[in-house]
């Protein structure tokens, strides 16, 4: 006896790329094996699930970026330091390179 068809329907599978699920909880979601996604993906889509997961997470990291922006900008200072971070490639640290240089005298006892 044949397993029961099972449907995905690609707008739900698009939709939950965007939380980045596992291989193990889409197959899940949709109650199916994980070779069944796999295939399904590669038949409607031409891609790998990573490859799928990923071109599907885009919209959802622009929203995350826009909303911490959005954050920054209304004054949380945490969410600023963050930002001046990973956006503008600020640091904590100093750089050695932007001090005076400093002259090292090394004595050696005899």
């Amino acid at each position: 006896m044949a397993r029961p068809v099972k449907s995905i329907a690609n707008d739900q599978i698009k939709a939950l790329m965007r939380m980045k699920p596992s291989l193990k909880d889409t197959a899940t979601f949709f109650g199916v094996s994980e070779d069944s996604i796999e295939r399904h993906i590669d038949r409607q889509f031409k891609m790998s699930f990573a490859e799928f997961r990923e071109a599907h997470m885009v919209e959802c990291r622009h929203e995350l970026i826009r909303k911490a922006y959005s954050m920054a900008l209304g004054g949380d200072r945490a969410m600023l330091a963050l930002c001046l971070k990973h956006m503008c490639g600020w640091s904590d640290k100093s750089e050695m390179s932007s001090r005076e240089p400093v002259e090292i005298r090394l004595a050696y006892a005899r």
